[in-house]
């Protein structure tokens, strides 16, 4: 029986090119991000809008806010409106990436697999805890004074790149086992 994974309505032979578009649109939507980013590096904001993701501190989250420019402003709103798109592609991106290299290690590795599908779900999580986190920096970004929308971002981007994190060392780990896997095959053959 095949497992239940946020990706199985799409089959296995269109599985491929479904990933290949999500990993392009998320390189693409990277480097416009590396961009927008330029202007947000500031002394107060040295890893630019994500020092604002983990400010935690609305007064900190003030300070950084202050440190940029009305350009500078404008670049980390419209980043905001479009990590929408970006958390939509990422997370489908590595998602799918999990669930197909779980496919491919269930026989030798079921745990290491069955972690893949568990990893693909939590991608999700991981989508709605950065829409969340990104509407919480846009009420900050518009002027609120609300304290608890620096709290909100703080507790929604830590989860939010562990898991994030977890599912990219997945991926890489993942493929070095597959291909460990048939390296092993072809010397096995040789002897």
């Amino acid at each position: 029986m095949k497992p239940f994974h946020p990706f199985a309505q799409i089959s296995d032979s269109t599985q491929k090119h479904v990933l290949i578009m999500f990993v392009v649109l998320s390189l693409l939507l990277t480097a416009i991000f590396i961009r927008l980013d330029v202007p947000l590096k500031t002394a107060e904001a040295p890893m630019g809008i994500v020092s604002l993701e983990l400010a935690m501190d609305f007064s900190k989250a003030q300070a950084i806010m202050n440190s940029w420019d009305s350009n500078a402003r404008s670049y980390a709103l419209f980043g905001l409106g479009l990590d929408y798109l970006y958390l939509f592609a990422y997370s489908f991106a590595i998602g799918l990436a999990c669930i197909m290299i779980a496919t491919l290690l269930p026989r030798r590795l079921p745990t290491i697999s069955k972690a893949g599908i568990w990893i693909a779900w939590f991608l999700w999580l991981a989508a709605l805890l950065d829409a969340t986190e990104n509407y919480a920096l846009m009420q900050l970004m518009l002027g609120s004074q609300n304290p608890t929308w620096a709290l909100v971002s703080f507790y929604c981007a830590i989860p939010k790149f562990a898991i994030i994190a977890v599912g990219l060392c997945y991926v890489i780990i993942g493929t070095g086992l597959y291909f460990a896997k048939f390296a092993i095959i072809k010397d096995q053959k040789v002897v």
